[in-house]
């Protein structure tokens, strides 16, 4: 029977029992190489194309808005509280939980809102941007009784918690240090700042921002 050169190389590959096996482990590792330079291209485009910027809540799609809440609700209520706590600490935690007796509207609204931000019932959670309607913004607004623009503080709290949640993420998979660079821990208790949401806002965080990718 003819045979090609290929097939005679091979079966004298028999007699050396060393070289035999080296091919084979040469093979496989080629194979997992050329799979594992398929993903660094993969990430490495990522980065040239966001160039490290992490999204804001409003950018990302329909399904990964509703990924994210779904993900969120799941967390331990312990690390949603924390996280809420970094981005939104007009007073510290402490003195919220501590505050019982206080009935003045700008504490009460200041409470209900952090918890609305922890907890994100589906009754209290403004409907998402990409399937956000007149209609729904304002049955949420009646629900929730919202004074003023319904439309900012359904993106205030929106981006607020996308925001708690990318530095808890950045926090627990990488390092304290790494989430310090996207939101800094607070020293002192500061004011509530609506995020921006344009594209000039969304800062370079290079590797980083393939995390929360």
């Amino acid at each position: 029977m003819e045979t090609n050169s290929f097939s005679r190389v091979w079966d004298l590959l028999h007699y050396v029992r060393f070289h035999k096996w080296t091919n084979y482990f040469a093979s496989v590792a080629s194979g997992l190489l050329y799979a594992a330079l398929v993903i660094l291209l993969g990430l490495f485009v990522d980065l040239l194309v966001n160039r490290g910027r992490i999204p804001h809540f409003a950018q990302l799609s329909q399904r990964e808005q509703a990924q994210f809440l779904d993900h969120w609700r799941k967390l331990p209520v312990e690390q949603r509280t924390q996280a809420v706590s970094v981005v939104q600490a007009p007073v510290p935690l402490d003195s919220l939980a501590e505050i019982k007796d206080v009935n003045s509207p700008k504490m009460t609204a200041l409470r209900r809102t952090f918890q609305q931000l922890v907890d994100a019932g589906e009754e209290d959670t403004p409907p998402v941007p990409a399937e956000m309607t007149a209609e729904s913004l304002k049955e949420w607004a009646a629900r929730r009784k919202v004074n003023g623009d319904a439309y900012r503080q359904a993106a205030f709290e929106h981006e607020l918690r996308w925001m708690a949640f990318v530095r808890h993420t950045l926090a627990t998979k990488v390092s304290e240090s790494a989430a310090d660079k996207y939101i800094p821990e607070p020293q002192t208790s500061g004011g509530v700042r609506m995020p921006g949401l344009g594209e000039e806002d969304r800062r370079a965080f290079g590797i980083l921002g393939l995390v929360v990718d």
